[in-house]
């Protein structure tokens, strides 16, 4: 006999947390994600994400952050969420692949995906980090 389920994760891949101050690459990014079975959860700056992971009831499988946001950057807000959700795969994403936040900062430790980039780019970078992979 089946049991009904009102787990939102019932049936998907992985839960990813996008965080991004741009609500057209969250809403993209978002509908790409969700299409390849993906359960999509949003926050719009640093502080919001790490009130989301917080919050968040159930494990969350991968970050995609942007580095570069107005208040707290994604560098700054990485080292909050490493100690939220430890050990949760993250995947940096900027149009400024050149800035010191991207060299040096979290995204010289994590797997980086550069702006634009097409809903196939980001599929394949989300799918190799999940498997470990931290050089999309």
């Amino acid at each position: 006999m089946e049991h009904a389920t009102n787990d939102p994760r019932a049936g998907t891949l992985g839960t990813i947390l996008v965080v991004d101050d741009d609500d057209g690459v969250r809403r993209v990014t978002r509908r790409t994600l969700e299409r390849r079975g993906y359960l999509v959860v949003e926050a719009a700056s640093g502080p919001e994400a790490l009130d989301v992971a917080s919050e968040f009831d159930g494990p969350i499988d991968l970050v995609i952050m942007d580095i570069m946001m107005p208040g707290m950057t994604g560098n700054q807000a990485s080292y909050h969420l490493a100690e939220i959700r430890p050990g949760t795969p993250l995947l940096c994403v900027s149009g400024r692949p050149d800035a010191s936040e991207v060299r040096f900062g979290v995204a010289a430790r994590a797997a980086f995906l550069p702006k634009p980039f097409t809903p196939d780019q980001l599929a394949s970078a989300v799918e190799k980090v999940l498997q470990g992979d931290t050089a999309p």
